[in-house]
């Protein structure tokens, strides 16, 4: 009998688990939304809905979201297939402030206590749903893996809700049990500090056009932020519109929810930087933040450097190299590709020496900035380039973007790379204080 019960407890325990990594029950009824299933919570009385994935990504990440799911469908899409549950709780459907805050109490307590959920959610507080997220997140740093902000109602005392009818600042002042909404004290910039503090991982856009007055609230954030911990906080300046309808602004945003998300792998030096990767991470002295996704790799913005070393048999010339590469954070080379010539090596920089220059390091023990290849031109963040570099005997050619920049003739000089990039030959990738992303790398023998 004890045997039978032992059984018993164990098949229970075998079927929790495959619950928890394969498809997480969450009780309510429920209804199709965007070819998922979408439940309001049974014995949750609240105007909250959970979006459910096919199958759950490994620890349960869910994405809370401030604002309707539909406000940032591309990326809630994505977040979805990624295996991400969707949490969504309408706070403007609460009658007043302090209830919304309520209302975020219960919600997070009944996930606690009725499903597997991770304890901690990556948090989409944009516009006026920022009022309450930011201040509930405040209270409870600890429920936070991250916040996610789109244009947020930092301060509510003079540019926010000048442009708001008379019947419209009533109203809010109202909702915010105060005269006016000016004199209201728990706005997300006063929250500032308190998510410093606590080290909360911040990624926030700012859509243009700003005017003078909003930019001073997104510096205050940011100055409150900043004094008081030392956490992780990216800023993104972007046209009205794009954080939804730009591809490489919501790979960012992807990229900030899945790693604060716990569901990037981890790297380490000279290891593989994933399984079946041709590529391992070089040892450039600092953390190294390099990291895969949608097969693209990601180099983060190290101190100084973060790069990446070809762990196969290097190309010998003639040859050819193609691949497109990205900045998304920085201001310094998102691409210093270095690649073998003869017994040494050389790298090809893009946008080096504050975000601008393209040329060879180094020819006769000049670099990219101080030889004759050195040009110049603007990179935006978020748009990916297109680079090919030739290597046909002595001469050295490079393309961006179709564009012919580079055409030198070595002509017996000495060829080399400068003393940093030493730990990516002869075939590697390297940034400097800049985030770099690359993807479709190609070598091709001539």
């Amino acid at each position: 009998m004890k045997g039978n019960r032992c059984f018993a407890i164990c098949l229970v325990l075998c079927l929790s688990a495959v619950a928890v990594q394969g498809h997480t029950l969450i009780p309510g009824e429920t209804d199709e939304w965007e070819g998922f299933t979408r439940v309001q919570p049974e014995g949750l009385d609240l105007p909250c809905q959970i979006i459910q994935p096919q199958k759950a990504a490994p620890q349960n990440p869910w994405l809370w979201c401030a604002s309707s799911p539909e406000m940032n469908l591309p990326l809630v899409r994505d977040l979805l297939k990624k295996g991400f549950h969707i949490v969504y709780l309408s706070s403007e459907a609460s009658a007043s402030f302090s209830e919304s805050m309520n209302h975020w109490d219960q919600v997070y307590g009944w996930l606690k206590d009725n499903t597997s959920l991770s304890e901690k959610a990556l948090v989409e507080a944009s516009g006026r749903g920022a009022l309450t997220a930011f201040a509930w997140l405040a209270k409870n740093p600890e429920a936070a893996a991250g916040i996610l902000s789109i244009r947020p109602w930092l301060n509510l005392r003079e540019a926010e809700d000048a442009t708001l009818e008379d019947h419209d600042r009533a109203a809010l002042g109202q909702w915010l049990a105060v005269k006016d909404p000016a004199d209201f004290e728990e706005t997300p910039l006063a929250c500032a500090t308190a998510l410093g503090k606590a080290i909360v991982p911040m990624m926030l856009i700012q859509e243009f056009p700003l005017d003078a007055w909003d930019m001073e609230q997104y510096n205050k954030f940011y100055f409150d932020y900043r004094t008081a911990g030392k956490g992780e906080y990216d800023v993104i300046s972007c046209s009205e519109g794009a954080p939804q309808n730009n591809e490489s602004l919501l790979f960012h945003q992807c990229y900030f929810v899945m790693k604060h998300s716990g569901q990037l792998a981890t790297t380490k030096i000279d290891e593989p930087v994933s399984k079946d990767s041709p590529w391992t991470v070089a040892d450039l002295s600092a953390l190294p933040g390099v990291y895969e996704l949608d097969d693209t790799l990601i180099l983060e913005k190290g101190g100084d450097m973060t790069g990446i070393r070809w762990h196969g048999e290097a190309p010998s010339e003639p040859y050819e190299i193609s691949l497109e590469a990205m900045r998304i954070a920085g201001s310094d080379f998102f691409c210093g590709l270095t690649v073998p010539y003869g017994d040494s090596a050389f790298s090809l920089i893009i946008g080096g020496w504050g975000g601008t220059c393209v040329g060879i390091s180094n020819l006769n023990w000049l670099d990219a900035y101080n030889n004759e290849t050195a040009c110049f031109r603007n990179f935006n963040d978020h748009e990916w380039y297109t680079i090919r570099l030739r290597v046909v005997g002595e001469q050295i050619e490079a393309w961006i973007d179709g564009e012919k920049l580079v055409d030198v003739a070595v002509d017996g000089r000495d060829v080399d790379v400068r003393w940093e990039m030493m730990a990516v030959t002869p075939l590697g990738i390297a940034t400097w204080r800049t985030t770099g992303v690359i993807r479709n790398f190609q070598v091709k023998a001539l």
